[in-house]
């Protein structure tokens, strides 16, 4: 028997959640990750690469440093969670309530956000490169620093989105287009 897990009889073994390690293994049951003291699920560093988490309800979760790479989080519910340098290269967020949620840092590079609701969200120093963003409300966003560079950006809302030294899908400085990069790949 192996430290952390628990044998029951008929040889069946329960292991805890594995956190996002090099070459841990990917737990994709986000119902076997502890809850936080408010009731949020607590995935901090957690290996969730390639998991379909379509209409998964993560409000308030803790997802710091989650590998969420490839990962399919259409319908999800994620307003106010904590994704802060989290990697989500090539997910697919579709529909997906990001509201509010502290996105700093994160990697999103590739990745899909679909009518995507991005409302009020911290995306400071956030990878956006190559991303494909349509339909999606950014207002209020802050995008701080953050690398839309290549993005593809098509009919989303910016109003009151903070754009301070950003990196424009055009490769332009937003502080250099005034402050913001409407007309320059938005």
């Amino acid at each position: 028997m192996r430290f952390g897990t628990i044998l029951l009889s008929a040889g069946v073994v329960l292991m805890p959640p594995v956190w996002a390690q090099a070459g841990s293994p990917v737990n994709c049951d986000v119902a076997s990750y502890p809850l936080g003291k408010n009731g949020e699920r607590v995935l901090k560093k957690a290996n969730l690469a390639g998991c379909d988490l379509t209409d998964a309800e993560l409000d308030g979760a803790d997802l710091r440093k989650a590998n969420l790479t490839g990962a399919i989080l259409d319908g999800a519910s994620l307003n106010g969670a904590n994704l802060a340098k989290a990697l989500l290269p090539g997910a697919s967020l579709a529909v997906t309530g990001l509201n509010g949620a502290d996105l700093s840092r994160a990697d999103l590079s590739g990745a899909l956000l679909s009518v995507t609701g991005l409302n009020d969200a911290i995306l400071t120093r956030a990878l956006l490169v190559d991303a494909t963003i349509s339909v999606s409300g950014l207002n209020g966003a802050d995008l701080t620093k953050a690398s839309l560079l290549g993005a593809t950006v098509t009919s989303s809302g910016f109003s009151g989105a903070v754009f301070r030294k950003t990196v424009c899908p055009d490769g332009t400085d937003s502080d250099d287009n005034g402050g913001t990069c409407a007309g320059h790949g938005i």
